[in-house]
């Protein structure tokens, strides 16, 4: 695929030289949203999952590069967090973008599977135990393991085409972590965007039928590219008709160190091995930031 290094104009094929790749529930949201701040970067303006080498694949490029409206000067990029648990799709973007450097957040292991378990329940009204829901979810223990996800990461790219972040990082020195990711784009690290904003914030349902019109009417929106659909459904606020604070309708408490404690051995060695990719002690960042 040839690549348009100093070209970002809109009437010629663009296509990304970032991606953001995972992972679920470790702060995306939030780097997403930095990145659509920035006046040099050019992300989708109406998604923010793509899942072009997952999901859309068979959509083809001239749909994907369709997607991006850069201006002059601005790098081009997606996050989707379904990339980094698709070996298929990281060997399709190695294969086709083979210089795009690779956004990964990680989140300590215990507390992103919690995450994703509060997020289950309060998107569907789920009233069933965490131990239940990893029962019924096993693959929410799997996007709790990196050693192997980074492992295949620094086989198909350098280095210094991936760039790791903690949640924990991200969230302790948010201007901090965005600054890094700037810098790590090739755009601008100096400019200031809202890091003080709080992003996936787990709010109940209050209206479980609006919200199940709603997921299911941007599903369609999204499947058909039917792109004024999702801005009819933004200007309605529909979104903000169906939740409520999230201290109602019966939201899991996070969860308690005790029983983060017993969760904790599933990790431990995918940690190990994890911590050694990145030299960096995660076990010990981890315990003591969930301390």
């Amino acid at each position: 695929m040839e690549h348009h290094a100093n070209d970002r104009s809109p009437r010629r094929p663009v296509e990304p030289t970032f991606l953001g790749l995972g992972v679920l529930k470790a702060g995306t949201t939030l780097l997403h949203s930095w990145l659509a701040d920035h006046p040099q970067v050019c992300v989708p303006r109406d998604r923010k999952e793509v899942d072009y080498f997952t999901e859309h694949y068979d959509r083809g490029q001239a749909w994907y590069r369709s997607l991006f409206a850069p201006t002059m000067g601005q790098v081009i990029g997606e996050y989707s967090i379904t990339y980094i648990e698709s070996p298929e799709a990281l060997d399709r973007i190695a294969r086709e973008l083979p210089g795009v450097k690779c956004i990964v957040s990680l989140r300590d292991p215990v507390y992103r599977l919690d995450s994703q378990y509060r997020h289950w329940a309060m998107r569907t009204g789920y009233r069933g135990s965490r131990r239940d829901f990893i029962a019924e979810h096993p693959n929410a223990i799997d996007s709790s393991l990196y050693a192997a996800k980074l492992e295949r990461l620094r086989r198909l790219f350098p280095a210094e085409q991936v760039l790791v972040l903690l949640f924990e990082d991200i969230t302790s020195n948010p201007a901090g972590a965005a600054r890094q990711m700037f810098q790590f784009i090739g755009v601008d690290p100096a400019v200031e965007v809202d890091t003080d904003r709080r992003a996936n914030v787990t709010r109940g349902v209050q209206w479980r039928a609006a919200a199940a019109v709603r997921e299911r009417v941007r599903g369609y929106a999204l499947d058909r590219d039917q792109r004024w659909l999702l801005q009819f459904g933004r200007m309605l606020r529909l979104g903000k008709m169906t939740v409520t604070s999230r201290h109602e309708r019966g939201i899991p408490s996070r969860i308690k160190p005790d029983e983060a404690a017993e969760l904790r051995p599933l990790f431990v060695e995918d940690t190990e091995r994890a911590a050694q990719l990145l030299d960096r002690d995660l076990l010990s960042i981890w315990l003591s930031y969930g301390a």
